[in-house]
C-alpha cells in the first residue's frame, strides 16, 4: 500500500509551493496568518508551500481567496496546438 507521499505529483506541488513562498513574502504575509485567513492548518499550509503536499482544488481556492485572487482554469492541448472551441451551454 502506498502513502499519500507516493502519490503526490512532485514536480506541480513543488512549482505551486514556490509560488506561493513568493506570493506571501510579495504580500508581506506570513504563513501562520495565511493559515488564519483561510481557515487552512498551519502545519497543512507549511507542507504546501515547501511543495510536500499537492492540495486538492477546494483547498487551493481557500488560499487564493485568502490572498485577494481567484482561480481562472485554461485548458491547453500538451503537444502545442489549439485549445477545444468552448461551447455555451
Amino acid at each position: 500500500m502506498s502513502n499519500r507521499a507516493d502519490r503526490v505529483a512532485p514536480e506541480e506541488a513543488r512549482r505551486f509551493g514556490a509560488w506561493l513562498q513568493k506570493a506571501l513574502k510579495a504580500r508581506k504575509i506570513t504563513q501562520n496568518e495565511l493559515a488564519d485567513m483561510s481557515g487552512i492548518g498551519a502545519a497543512c499550509l507549511s507542507y504546501i508551500v515547501q511543495g510536500h503536499a499537492d492540495p486538492r482544488i477546494s483547498t487551493v481556492i481557500r488560499i487564493l481567496k485568502a490572498l485577494g485572487l481567484r482561480m481562472v482554469f485554461t485548458a491547453i492541448p500538451k503537444g502545442g496546438g489549439r485549445a477545444p472551441e468552448r461551447t455555451e451551454r
